[in-house]
């Protein structure tokens, strides 16, 4: 979950059939089904819902399991967010400057949804599967580009910088399977000032890449 992992994360599980979900939107909430009625095995749901309770795959606050346009399972994860970052709140490090105008302090209260105590969340790398799915299916749609489409023709090159023959070879195959050929140091914890996610984070804005 990348980033999100330091205030918490949700967890997506869609189940998308193209047409069947489209004839029920728009709804001003999902309708609910049970998941044998969707032909899901509901003890595997219960199983990985347990694992999620114990701990097993981190913060997560969130499980929501939409099938044929129905929602078969959901669950909330309640955690002392309090309590596991008051220290790191307080710290200075490569996600908390300690400056309260930095947009990208993961730990100010005025910026972070965490703080206002309600149920957004900042998603970081989640967004990737999430544009992965809508352009896969734009894609079959035949409503998005050939995915060899080169990124730079998408945008005003005029205000981009450092354009070379290696942005101009970058296609949105690339980005979508993370091989656009950014450095990037794996070794080092997000908390730590040499990683990458602090020292290019006009890199991640992704405009002036």
């Amino acid at each position: 979950m990348g980033i999100n992992k330091n205030l918490g994360s949700i967890l997506f599980l869609f189940f998308l059939q193209t047409g069947i979900i489209a004839q029920q939107w728009p709804l001003n909430q999902w309708p609910v089904a049970t998941p044998q009625s969707q032909s899901m095995n509901f003890d595997s749901l219960r199983s990985f819902d347990d694992a999620i309770a114990s701990g097993q795959y981190g913060y997560i606050d969130g499980m929501v399991i939409i099938r044929h346009g129905k929602l078969v399972y959901q669950k909330n994860y309640k955690h002392d967010y309090d309590k596991i970052y008051g220290d790191d709140a307080r710290k200075k490090s490569g996600l908390n400057a300690l400056d309260p105008g930095g947009p990208y302090n993961y730990y100010n209260s005025w910026w972070h949804p965490y703080f206002h105590r309600g149920d957004l969340h900042s998603l970081q790398s989640v967004t990737k599967t999430i544009t992965s799915v809508i352009i896969g299916v734009a894609t079959s749609r035949k409503e998005f580009p050939d995915l060899s489409t080169t990124v730079l023709s998408f945008f005003d090159t005029v205000q981009i910088k450092n354009i070379d023959d290696r942005k101009r070879r970058m296609t949105v195959r690339h980005l979508l399977t993370m091989t656009a050929g950014f450095e990037w140091n794996e070794n080092l914890s997000y908390n730590d000032p040499r990683n990458d996610c602090s020292q290019r984070k006009q890199v991640l804005i992704g405009y002036s890449m």
